[in-house]
């Protein structure tokens, strides 16, 4: 089960940036048809790079403990 789990945390960052890297991407295409301010793609982009480095952060700590718990049991 523990496999299961930091698995799970280490593609969960993975997700999280190529769901905001999509929505960008979007965005950008529908940017050309409506004209939408580049704030709001800038900070969407800053949003992209903020939850990558999260995502990323928290599946290593995650990675960790468990390492550290299961080196502990064993």
């Amino acid at each position: 089960m523990s496999g299961k789990l930091i698995v799970i945390s280490h593609y969960t960052g993975y997700f999280g940036s190529l769901v905001l890297l999509w929505l960008l991407m979007l965005i950008k295409i529908v940017d050309r048809v409506l004209n939408i301010p580049d704030l709001i793609f800038n900070i969407l982009a800053i949003l992209l790079a903020l939850s990558s480095l999260a995502f990323g952060v928290l599946g290593l700590l995650f990675v960790i403990g468990f390492g550290v718990l299961i080196g502990r049991r064993g």
